[in-house]
């Protein structure tokens, strides 16, 4: 038994459906679709959990709530600094949470001198949204786990759904 074999499904005669090799071929390549979509949105999970909730937990973390105690991206210190610019640029839910304190002068010295901060009545709303909760390894993990498991059970449970549904008709 081979890898390939576990997402295969058989394809046979039914009295009252027309399910032929290329029905089930279709039918796998969708099974295998869906799971590889749901990989990649856990996989964007992750990566929203990484790269703006660093942001967000940093800012959190100061208790950057106000535009005076607002803090710039250097003072964050952050790793993923420029992800973290681009999602400032092109995510409209850290848009909505984040704000950018007006400025008070020029501060030329530093790279990004915009200073971020997370109103009072955002703060709730960023701590659920963002908030680290377990390893992302171990969630890579367990979506690969799953996601490969779902789509065995898919191609398995196939032809006998099939079948209960021949018997009802």
């Amino acid at each position: 038994m081979n890898i390939a074999s576990l997402f295969e499904i058989e394809a046979r005669e039914y009295q009252k459906i027309a399910f032929t090799a290329q029905s089930a071929e279709t039918a796998r390549i969708v099974v295998l679709g869906l799971c590889a979509g749901l990989f990649l949105a856990m996989l964007y999970t992750l990566y929203l959990r990484a790269v703006p909730g660093s942001l967000v937990r940093a800012l959190l973390k100061r208790n950057a709530n106000t535009p005076e105690a607002a803090q710039t991206l250097d003072s964050l210190h952050l790793r993923l600094r420029g992800f973290v610019v681009a999602a400032l640029a092109h995510n409209a839910t850290l848009q909505r949470l984040v704000k950018i304190a007006p400025q008070t002068g020029n501060n030329g010295e530093e790279k990004h001198p915009a200073r971020y901060y997370i109103p009072e009545e955002n703060v709730f709303r960023a701590e659920a949204l963002y908030s680290k909760r377990g390893n992302p390894i171990v969630h890579l993990f367990f979506a690969v786990l799953g996601c490969t498991a779902l789509a065995i059970l898919l191609c398995k449970l196939i032809p006998v759904v099939l079948s209960m549904i021949d018997a009802i008709l």
